[in-house]
């Protein structure tokens, strides 16, 4: 993404992205996303187009509305991995079997002759990178109610979140293992495997959280692979997988507000609703 806000960039239907517009946006040289998430987003965009203009949504359509609009020659192919673009693009059947190739050769730096250089017309081949800025990433802490503590071990323990205006959620302080008194000052290795669903369970992310050096009695950050979109008045949640160890519970308000949104709690483990809850804020944009 550019230095515009990510709202810009995931527009509903009613305030979808011109192509001038989104042209405009690719021409940037400063950008939020990586450009296999550039790529992604011309997906979205390019379907959103089609149910615009009234098109079926098929492979040929989505295809022809990004060689139209100009916008597919406006990614930096080259900047990519060869892993992410192995993921990420072959996958997507935009292009045809002979520019996959060709591209993945240039990625790999191998030769490639003018023959198969030809189907490359109209694509960017530069190898310049567009200059990596971060969003403004803003924290939503809540607040203890009580000093009421529970604690809990190797069960599944689960958040409802429900926000109040559509924010681009990048992760969560979450507790970190509670301690006796002779370790208190020590170390742990966390190992934990988290989910963020939707309110139908679809899984829109999944960490598999691996680090030393976690501190007892305190919180820790659990980061997304990428930011998720959380709409106003849906209900998700975040599952916590956690290994062997003893976690606390503290008695949250059920409530918080930030900066631009404000969030509903609601704490269950394994399946059992609970009064207190191992998050402590939720890290977003807007």
């Amino acid at each position: 993404m550019s230095k515009f806000s990510y709202e810009i960039w995931s527009a509903d239907r009613s305030g979808h992205l011109s192509k001038n517009m989104l042209l405009l946006l690719l021409d940037r040289q400063e950008m939020y996303m990586k450009e296999t998430h550039l790529f992604e987003f011309l997906l979205y965009w390019a379907r959103k187009e089609c149910e615009y203009e009234g098109l079926t949504y098929n492979i040929d359509n989505i295809q022809s509305c990004l060689h139209d609009s100009g916008a597919l020659s406006k990614i930096r192919f080259l900047e990519m991995s060869p892993a992410d673009f192995s993921k990420t693009v072959v996958p997507s059947c935009v292009l045809s079997q002979a520019e996959c190739l060709a591209l993945e050769s240039l990625i790999y730096n191998k030769p490639v002759d003018a023959k198969d250089l030809a189907c490359l017309s109209g694509f960017s081949l530069t190898r310049h990178p567009r200059h990596q800025i971060s969003p403004v990433v803003r924290r939503c802490t809540r607040d203890i109610s009580s000093g009421r503590r529970l604690s809990f071990e190797n069960c599944l323990a689960q958040v409802n979140i429900t926000p109040s205006a559509r924010v681009l959620v990048h992760g969560f302080r979450i507790a970190s293992r509670m301690s006796c008194d002779r370790l208190f000052n020590q170390v742990y290795r966390e190992q934990l495997v988290a989910l963020v669903k939707d309110e139908h369970g679809n899984i829109l992310s999944q960490v598999d959280y691996m680090k030393k050096d976690i501190a007892f009695n305190t919180n820790q950050h659990l980061r997304l692979p990428r930011p998720v979109w959380f709409e106003p008045g849906v209900k998700y949640t975040l599952q916590c997988n956690y290994a062997a160890g003893l976690y606390p519970l503290l008695h949250y308000s059920e409530f918080a507000s930030a900066k631009g949104a404000s969030f509903q709690f609601e704490t269950r483990l394994d399946g059992r609703h609970v009064c207190c809850c191992f998050l402590n804020s939720i890290c977003y944009s807007y």
